[in-house]
């Protein structure tokens, strides 16, 4: 797996774009470009299936990928997961964790 790149509050009923940016990863690889990309999720210390990241559908560009998470259980930590696939073949995971908190005033 990846290292955690960035932490996030998410108010619970927010969707929020999440952009995993692998412009400096991919220039050190003699600039390679992202030719797929897939997300997932995990509750940290639980089974808690309740965040969704699939509206709208994640997407990628050949230097970023983006997922716009939504829902959630309030009070639950997850971790999102973008792994990449390059033109080069390499396969490569970062991390982004996101915390669901009561909206803010």
């Amino acid at each position: 797996m990846g290292l955690i790149a960035q932490e996030f509050v998410k108010p619970v009923s927010d969707k929020m774009p999440i952009v995993f940016d692998w412009t400096g990863w991919l220039l050190a690889q003699n600039n390679d470009i992202i030719s797929g990309s897939t997300m997932s999720f995990t509750a940290v210390g639980s089974t808690d299936t309740a965040l969704v990241i699939t509206s709208p559908a994640s997407s990628f560009t050949s230097t970023t990928a983006t997922v716009w998470p939504s829902v959630g259980t309030l009070g639950m930590v997850y971790n999102i997961y973008n792994t990449i696939t390059t033109v080069g073949g390499i396969t490569r995971t970062k991390v982004v964790k996101i915390t669901i908190r009561n909206e803010t005033p």
